[in-house]
C-alpha cells in the first residue's frame, strides 16, 4: 500500500538542512552526567523536538485516513 500511494497520490516533502550542534552537546553533557543505563541517543533526543514541536503545533502533523475496502480516504 505504502508503494502504491507515493505513486497514485500527491505528496509535497521539504529538507531543512539544521545545525544540530547544540544538540549534540546537549546530548553529550547529559550523558557524561549520568550512569550507562540512564543514557540517550541522538536519535531519542531528535524524537524528543519533534514530538514537542508536534505537541506545541498539532496542525503541522500530517494523517492518513483510509479506507481500504472502500479504496478512498484523505
Amino acid at each position: 500500500m505504502t508503494t502504491e500511494s507515493w505513486r497514485n497520490i500527491p505528496h509535497a516533502c521539504v529538507i531543512q538542512e539544521m545545525d544540530v550542534s547544540i544538540l549534540l552537546d546537549v546530548v553529550r553533557s547529559y550523558n557524561e552526567t549520568h550512569d550507562r543505563k540512564k543514557r540517550i541517543s541522538v536519535n531519542t533526543a531528535v524524537l524528543k523536538v519533534i514530538i514537542e514541536g508536534i505537541k506545541a503545533a498539532p496542525k503541522m502533523n500530517g494523517h492518513v485516513k483510509y479506507n481500504r475496502w472502500l479504496v478512498s480516504g484523505e
